[in-house]
C-alpha cells in the first residue's frame, strides 16, 4: 500500500531537494552520513523527509540507527514505514513530517548506523511548502517502493480551490544499470501525453513539465532495466511570473549603464545583473525587488579595456530561478 502525500493551499510555493543520493553507510564506509541544504527563506508551512534505503540482509536490531535533523532526533529505531524484498535486495522507506524541526532556512541532516553490513541510502529527499502570496499550490504524491517490471499507475485529482495554469512531475527512481523509462500522462477523457527519460545507474530524479492539469493518471511503462520506484509527486500551481528585460544600454569608457525593466505580470523577488566576458565576471549589481512596470537604471564600473561579451540577468520568483542572457 503506497503512502500518500497530499497538500493543497492557497498562497504557497513548494521546494524539492534530494539531500543525500547513492551513499553507503556501515563500518567500512563510516558510521555517519551528513548533509546540508538551504530551503527558500519564506515562512514554512509544512515539510516532509523521505528516505529510501536498500540492503542485502535484514537489519540487525542490535545495531544503532538514528536519524537527526537540526539536532532533533527524528528516530532512534530502525522502523521503516514500508519494507519489501525484490531485485535480490531488501528495500525500506521512511516518511516523516519534519515541520517542527526546521526553524531556519539552513537544514542539517545526519544518519547514523554502526552495523557491519553496508546499507545504501538511495535518497533522503526534503519536500517543503512555504507561504507565498499570489501563488497557489497543490501537491499530491505517492511513496511506493516497487520494481517497475509492469505498468505502474497512480491517480491524481484536480485542485478544489484554484484553477492551475502549470504542473510539474517529480519522479524518484533508482536504476541498477543505465536505461530509459517511459511515462504516460492520461486524462479521464482520453487525452494522452508521453514522456521518456534516460536513467543513469543509481538514483535518478526526473522533473518534467506536465500538460494535463485536471484529474489524470501517471503511468510508468515497463522497462528492460531493473528500476525501483521510490516516489512520484505531482505539483499543480496557479502563478504569474515577472519578465525582466534590458530597456537601455550604453558603454562609455569604463562605465556600463543598463536599464532593467519588469514587463511581466508579477514582482521579481530579487534581480541581479552580471557583466561577463567569455565566462569571466567583470562586474555585478543587485537590484532587489522589481515590481511589474518598474524600471531601474544601474551603472557597472569596469576595469579599463574590459569590454563585456554579454549581460546576464538573474531573478527569482518564489522557489524558482530565472536567467536571461543578452549578447552584446
Amino acid at each position: 500500500m503506497a503512502i500518500a502525500i497530499r497538500n493543497e493551499e492557497l498562497n504557497t510555493i513548494h521546494y524539492v531537494m534530494s539531500m543525500i543520493e547513492d551513499s553507503y553507510i556501515g563500518i567500512d564506509y563510516g558510521k555517519v552520513i551528513r548533509a546540508r541544504a538551504h530551503i527558500p527563506e519564506f515562512p514554512l508551512k509544512r515539510a516532509y523527509l523521505i528516505i529510501s534505503v536498500s540492503m542485502n540482509s535484514p537489519f540487525n536490531t542490535m545495531n544503532k540507527w538514528k536519524i537527526v535533523m537540526n539536532g532533533v532526533a527524528i528516530t532512534r529505531e530502525y522502523n521503516p514505514h514500508m519494507e519489501k524484498q525484490f531485485l535480490n535486495l531488501i528495500h525500506s522507506v521512511f516518511v516523516y513530517d519534519v515541520t517542527t524541526t526546521i526553524k531556519e532556512p539552513r537544514v542539517e541532516l545526519s544518519i547514523t548506523y554502526d552495523g557491519k553490513e553496508r546499507i545504501k541510502v538511495d535518497t533522503a529527499t526534503l519536500l517543503s511548502i512555504h507561504s507565498y502570496e499570489k501563488i497557489h499550490t497543490m501537491i499530491e504524491g505517492y511513496v511506493d517502493i516497487v520494481p517497475i517490471d509492469r505498468a505502474l499507475q497512480y491517480h491524481y485529482s484536480a485542485p478544489s480551490t484554484f484553477d492551475p495554469n502549470e504542473g510539474y512531475l517529480y519522479a524518484a527512481l533508482s536504476a541498477l544499470r543505465a536505461g530509459s523509462i517511459s511515462i504516460l500522462e492520461r486524462s479521464s477523457n482520453g487525452d494522452e501525453h508521453n514522456y521518456s527519460a534516460l536513467l543513469n545507474p543509481g538514483f535518478n530524479m526526473i522533473e518534467t513539465k506536465l500538460k494535463l492539469l485536471g484529474d489524470s493518471d501517471i503511468v510508468f511503462q515497463p522497462t528492460l532495466s531493473a528500476v525501483k520506484h521510490v516516489y512520484t509527486l505531482r505539483v499543480l500551481t496557479r502563478a504569474s511570473y515577472p519578465k525582466i528585460e534590458i530597456s537601455k544600454f550604453s558603454l562609455e569608457d569604463s562605465a556600463l549603464t543598463i536599464g532593467i525593466r519588469n514587463s511581466g505580470e508579477s514582482a521579481a523577488d530579487n534581480v541581479m545583473v552580471v557583466a561577463l566576458r567569455l565566462g569571466t565576471v567583470l562586474a555585478r549589481a543587485e537590484i532587489g525587488t522589481l515590481r511589474p512596470g518598474d524600471e531601474k537604471l544601474i551603472e557597472l564600473k569596469l576595469a579599463q579595456r574590459a569590454k563585456p561579451s554579454h549581460i546576464r540577468i538573474i531573478w527569482r520568483k518564489g522557489s524558482r530561478l530565472f536567467t536571461h542572457d543578452v549578447k552584446l
